[in-house]
């Protein structure tokens, strides 16, 4: 599959280099409360990174601090809040913040990783960006991502990362340019979303992405032929907007 990948979904952050054991440093009790202080305290910047760690590991930093043994605190594990597809590691869907996570700071994560490691590198290293949603600065930790596939191949794809700021317009012109179709005049395109085996006409001229496009979605470009045919046709049942949401509406999707 040839697949051109923005960067920026769920999957869990790779790291070239990584430290997965403890190493020699420590940190001291006064410093580890002061860690914690700061994860309550440090603000929210726009294009900052924060880390996710797993309530699991993070309750027994709090129990360490609280009980002085900070050598008892064990490598950085997410082992409960991640699933793996393939040769990747995904955050799993549905997780609640303060119940199955936490989000830390870069500094404080790069402390304790500094001093307690990564239990495995691919999985436990989450790193997510803060943006801007409604004018107030929030830690997006489960990105918009977008799976484009060319109807007729699916082997040719793109991933796309939304963006607050991104209209359908945007999405369509960076979905062209990565699957090399920037030359194909608009009238011979066409744009679904995949809902099971029903296909969705997007309607590029609306500028809200909220209204068509969840956690993850699956788009496909659909190209008319030398014949004057479409991949996708009545057939492949497609539909509207309005006859989706009127057949689906108590279905969700992700």
């Amino acid at each position: 599959m040839t697949r051109i990948d923005e960067r920026g979904s769920d999957e869990n952050t790779p790291m070239d280099t990584v430290v997965t054991k403890k190493n020699n440093g420590r940190v001291t009790v006064k410093e580890l409360n002061r860690l914690i202080s700061d994860v309550q305290e440090y603000p929210l910047q726009a294009e900052s990174n924060w880390y996710v760690v797993s309530n699991a590991w993070w309750s027994k930093v709090l129990e360490a601090a609280k009980q002085g043994y900070v050598e008892d605190i064990p490598s950085i594990n997410n082992a409960s809040i991640s699933c793996k597809s393939g040769d990747a590691y995904f955050l799993r869907s549905n997780l609640a913040e303060s119940i199955d996570f936490h989000l830390l700071p870069e500094p404080v994560f790069n402390r304790l990783k500094e001093v307690y490691g990564l239990d495995l590198a691919d999985r436990d290293y989450i790193c997510r960006k803060v943006v801007s949603k409604n004018g107030k600065p929030v830690v997006e930790v489960y990105p918009r991502v977008v799976m484009v596939y060319l109807a007729r191949d699916n082997t040719r794809c793109c991933e796309l990362r939304l963006t607050g700021s991104d209209t359908l317009i945007d999405l369509r012109d960076r979905a062209l340019k990565s699957l090399g179709l920037s030359s194909v005049p608009p009238d011979r395109l066409r744009f679904y979303i995949a809902h099971g085996d029903k296909y969705e006409l997007i309607d590029i001229s609306q500028q809200n992405i909220d209204s068509y496009f969840d956690t993850a979605q699956k788009v496909y470009v659909d190209v008319c032929n030398s014949d004057d045919r479409w991949f996708i046709n009545n057939d492949k049942q497609s539909t509207s907007r309005a006859d989706y949401a009127a057949n689906s509406m108590s279905s969700s999707y992700s």
